[in-house]
């Protein structure tokens, strides 16, 4: 049966991990709006050079699917299948924006 628990080489880090687990104390989440994250990010935004926006869709076989848009892809959105396939999709987008910006100075 596929698990999303943590796997650990040493008993000592998994004993570890299982008493800080107890301790801490779950809050109910608040789910924000579009309005409410925007609201929150409208002034780091506004100071920002460029703005990759990632929408995570589902978390699903521990990791995520979702989609990408920057100033690279355009108005397009880019899919991603994984966090690694993201991670890959990022490091690419800041490759191409760093260029632009050695480009302009």
């Amino acid at each position: 049966m596929a698990t999303t628990e943590p796997r650990f080489l040493l008993n000592e880090r998994e004993q570890r991990y299982r008493a800080l687990k107890g301790k801490q104390k779950k809050e109910p989440g608040k789910i924000l709006t579009k309005e409410d994250v925007a609201a929150k990010m409208f002034p780091c935004v506004t100071a920002a050079k460029a703005v990759i926006l990632v929408h995570v869709l589902f978390r699903q076989n521990s990791s995520m699917q979702g989609r990408l848009q920057c100033s690279y892809t355009g108005a397009r959105y880019i899919a991603f299948r994984s966090a690694l396939e993201l991670m890959r999709m990022l490091d690419e987008a800041n490759t191409y924006m760093c260029r632009n910006q050695k480009n302009k100075d």
